[in-house]
């Protein structure tokens, strides 16, 4: 009987080690979950940023290529004024030129 409680102690000893042994695993693991669920939220956090940043960009580009279009407009519209300007200029120089060239006669 005392061999057997011997074993008995030394049965429980090991148990009670594994068991201790088994919940420090157990905390380890439950600290990298905690671990791992932070990184996995930042991840998305970071993930939500950059997809913000790509529409902003988008925007950016967008409005770059609507400034492009009306800047195109307005320059075609100031060349066509411009052209109707020097032609009235040219009409009016021919003109007075026209009418200094009576006076002389």
């Amino acid at each position: 009987t005392q061999e057997l409680a011997e074993r008995s102690h030394e049965f429980f000893a090991e148990l009670q080690q594994s068991q201790s042994s088994q919940a420090q695993q157990q905390g380890l693991v439950t600290s990298q979950l905690r671990q791992l669920s932070a990184q996995q939220a930042q991840s998305c956090s970071l993930q939500v940023e950059l997809k913000l940043l790509r529409d902003k960009l988008r925007m950016s580009e967008r409005e770059r290529e609507d400034l492009h279009l009306k800047h195109v407009q307005l320059t075609a519209q100031l060349q066509a004024t411009l052209a109707v300007a020097r032609k009235e200029v040219s009409d009016h120089s021919a003109g007075l030129k026209q009418q200094l060239l009576q006076e002389d006669d």
